[in-house]
């Protein structure tokens, strides 16, 4: 069923104005898709190319919303809120939330974790709640760790956990009027008091890389990066005592060994529902371990690594979401090519269908008109309420596949004839498989050279459903010569039965499922 609009976008432009309150009143997909765009099987109609490609201005200048009229050639707005200004902020001009699969938002949505390539940290607002956006802990306030990747608490707003060389480290954020209710106005002077929950015998380099706090908020695994040589790489299970832990414990270690020189890397590691390790090596399949350290499965096949886990909301089991590639003459989903469609994977314990796609999210959409990878790039799930999976769709590898190609950085104008349907798109695929929504033209570019990796978008949606953040260039092809200048962004989705936090009166930001 096609999502019905309450004139959302339309409420945008009769008001024409976005305050405080209005902020926190979002729309779920800024107008991309339309009663005549058919979902999920996109034909040729449905290339939506995007207006002003080559001129449109992000907000790169302040911290509040802008809009992007006539998207689909009427008079809908696309609101889309800039929360990093990362020339001014760290005098760098590429600055990321990181990965799809590390959720950048605190527990109650209100901030924001960001980086630049340098490896410096910090934290702002999410300015799409109303509360101003900016700085809340800048990057001298941020505490020493061993990498720029922290994971939020998922109680308390102001705890995130990171590691510092052998520790496993909180970190809690203080300060005059340095809390939500006070909507971080001590910011950027905000500070950060740091406890130590574990300390290792044996390791020396513990951090995350692209993961989270799992769904019950009490464990994640955590890297011995320092082990990463070509020979032995070591994930520690931690188990915390309690939300807002005071201390943590080491459950279980993984022990990976990289034969023949070959490092297994301990990049992309996700955490299922029931605390299990996904692992993607850097050669070989992907492989499973339990919390006990032991071995499930080593034989997954996912989209280069890029997967995210939850609980299916029509069986209860345990899947993994991305294009896979193993028992592709059964599941109807992939014709086992590069570009496959995307489907949920059965990872539950002991079930007779283990390790073979239970269901096609994309059946029928072929995505790949002209290198577009199948089904979307980067997955983020986090197992959310809402039960939506969202997606980047960009150009298949990286680089510029030619000097004429519009998502590479020239003046080339994007039009029906050298577009493709979704292209360069954030899009939202229900876990039941019955909806797609295409949510907003990301605009991101790649530079030559074979680069491009910073400016991937890698949406992520918060746990609750109601925001979702992406990196993009919009076009800015000054800045680093291969990533432009990228920095953060938020759209609000908020659909269903989610109620947006302070909703104008009389107003229903609700879309119907």
């Amino acid at each position: 069923m096609i999502p019905q609009r309450y004139n959302v976008c339309r409420l945008f432009i009769l008001l024409s104005f976005l305050t405080a309150s209005l902020a926190a009143f979002g729309q779920s997909y800024c107008g991309l898709e339309n009663s005549t765009v058919p979902i999920p099987s996109p034909t040729s109609g449905a290339v939506i190319v995007p207006s002003h490609y080559s001129t449109f201005t992000s907000p790169s200048s302040g911290y509040s919303s802008y809009t992007e009229p006539d998207i689909v050639g009427t008079t809908s707005t696309c609101v889309v809120w800039g929360a990093t200004n990362g020339l001014s902020e760290t005098g760098q001009a590429v600055t990321m939330q990181n990965y799809a699969t590390q959720n950048p938002f605190n527990a109650d949505d209100s901030l924001i974790s960001v980086a630049n390539t340098s490896g410096t940290n910090y934290i702002v607002k999410n300015p799409a709640l109303g509360n101003g956006g900016g700085v809340v802990v800048s990057p001298n306030n941020m505490p020493a760790s061993t990498t720029w990747i922290i994971v939020w608490d998922t109680a308390n707003p102001a705890v995130f956990y990171y590691g510092q060389g052998s520790s496993v480290m909180k970190g809690t954020i203080g300060g005059t009027s340095c809390n939500s209710s006070a909507k971080w106005n001590g910011a950027p002077n905000c500070t950060v008091t740091t406890t130590t929950l574990y300390t290792s015998p044996s390791y020396s380099n513990l951090q995350f890389n692209e993961q989270d706090v799992s769904a019950d908020g009490l464990h994640f695994w955590i890297a011995d990066a320092g082990q990463d040589t070509g020979s032995t790489v070591h994930f520690l299970l931690m188990t915390l005592n309690s939300t807002n832990a005071t201390s943590a414990t080491l459950t279980a270690t993984v022990t990976l060994d990289g034969t023949g020189g070959k490092s297994l890397g301990y990049h992309k590691p996700g955490i299922l529902p029931n605390n299990y390790l996904f692992i993607n090596p850097d050669s070989g399949n992907d492989a499973l371990y339990n919390t006990s350290g032991n071995l499930v499965i080593n034989t997954l096949q996912s989209q280069g690594g890029h997967a995210d886990f939850g609980t299916d909301p029509v069986t209860g089991k345990i899947v993994g979401v991305s294009v896979w590639y193993q028992g592709t003459s059964a599941n109807g989903c992939t014709d086992g090519s590069y570009y496959g469609g995307v489907g949920l994977l059965d990872l539950q314990p002991g079930d007779s269908s283990f390790n073979t796609v239970i269901r096609c999210l994309s059946l029928n959409s072929p995505e790949n008109y002209s290198g577009l990878q199948g089904g979307g790039w980067h997955y983020s799930w986090r197992d959310t309420s809402a039960n939506w999976i969202v997606s980047d769709m960009i150009t298949a590898g990286s680089g510029c596949p030619s000097s004429s190609a519009p998502q590479c950085f020239n003046s080339m104008q994007p039009s029906t004839s050298n577009w493709d349907a979704r292209q360069e798109e954030i899009v939202a695929w229900n876990a039941q498989g019955t909806e797609i929504m295409r949510l907003v033209h990301h605009r991101s570019r790649e530079g030559g050279n074979g680069g491009g990796y910073w400016s991937q978008p890698r949406p992520a949606i918060s746990r609750d459903g109601q925001y979702i953040a992406f990196t993009s260039n919009f076009n800015i092809s000054s800045g680093d010569s291969v990533e432009g200048t990228t920095n953060v962004f938020v759209i609000p989705f908020q659909v269903g039965s989610v109620t947006p936090p302070n909703p104008p009166t009389g107003l229903s930001a609700n879309v119907s499922q």
